[in-house]
């Protein structure tokens, strides 16, 4: 019973508010599912990396030129993964 009253009261506090007061609402709740989509954006990005011992880079392609000598798989991962292993842009596909 006394959670219903709770949510009963904020929903009455809501209705309240001013046409101003729910216009700056609206638009902070706007800007933040904005920068929530755009921020999460560069994390799903898929780029590929070989899975060679010695490689460092991320690549925009799987036939990118930088490729070429990977001795071992070529494997898609998201770019804030990339990123997170320590890999850097390739300087074929970003320059």
């Amino acid at each position: 019973m006394q959670m219903s009253k709770i949510k009963i009261q904020e929903v009455v506090a809501i209705l309240k508010q001013t046409p101003l007061q729910n216009m700056i609402i609206n638009a902070l709740l706007a800007l933040c599912v904005f920068f929530c989509f755009s921020c999460s954006k560069k994390s799903s990005t898929e780029v590929y990396i070989c899975t060679g011992p010695s490689s460092r880079a991320y690549h925009k392609t799987q036939t990118c030129f930088g490729l070429n000598n990977c001795s071992e798989d070529i494997e898609a991962v998201t770019q804030s993964e990339a990123e997170n292993m320590g890999r850097h842009k390739c300087h074929y596909c970003y320059d």
